[in-house]
């Protein structure tokens, strides 16, 4: 699974990064250079994608980084049959212009409990299994 993991990530991403892929049942992927950086867990005995967290330097926002930020992890998630979870949600715009749906509160408190993460009041979702 690891190798799917890089070899999705690292076709879409420009070369020379850092990627880190480490855990079993909770996977844990890093990716970085120097202007952009991505991390997010996959646990895929429950079937989630949670904890992202993406950045783009302002130098070269508006450029699509961000866009192929995302369509990695979607790939990915699509691959492993993930439903992914924008549980850290600092620009929900962003999520709702990326076909993202808002997260309803009991859902919240049920995954919270299931998975162990914390959400916030803009969390959202997006189904790729």
């Amino acid at each position: 699974m690891h190798n799917l993991i890089r070899r999705i990530i690292l076709s879409r991403l420009p070369e020379g990064p850092t990627l880190q892929v480490q855990g079993e049942r909770i996977i844990i992927v890093d990716y970085c250079n120097a202007s952009l950086d991505m991390h997010l867990e996959l646990d895929v005995q429950h079937g989630y994608s949670f904890n992202e967290t993406i950045f783009v330097h302002p130098r070269l926002r508006g450029q699509g980084y961000g866009r192929a930020l995302v369509e990695a992890r979607e790939e990915l998630a699509g691959e492993l049959g993930l439903t992914v979870l924008i549980n850290k949600n600092r620009n929900p715009d962003f999520w709702r212009y990326m076909g993202y749906e808002k997260l309803g509160r009991i859902r919240q408190m049920y995954l919270g409990n299931k998975l162990g993460i914390g959400f916030q009041p803009h969390s959202m979702y997006k189904d790729l299994r």
